[in-house]
């Protein structure tokens, strides 16, 4: 089972435990409100090929989002 929503290559929404999230390839964006109330979040790893146009965006909301977050990893390759 997997603990995303995804639809049309947007993460819409993050249904797991908490701990290591690791964002499946394939996904280019971030939705506005796929992290609220995951506040077990430690690490989340993001796909090179998010949209950079939109990665700050997209950490602010994990940022925003999540509390217990120790380590956010992305290669601005």
């Amino acid at each position: 089972m997997s603990d995303f929503v995804i639809e049309n290559r947007v993460l819409t929404r993050y249904t797991g435990i908490g701990g290591d999230v690791v964002i499946p390839e394939g996904v280019t964006e971030i939705g506005y409100e796929a992290f609220y109330w995951c506040n077990n979040i430690t690490n989340i790893t993001i796909p090179p090929k998010l949209n950079n146009a939109k990665i700050m965006h997209t950490i602010r909301l994990i940022i925003l989002a999540t509390d217990t977050l120790n380590n956010l990893s992305y290669n601005f390759s």
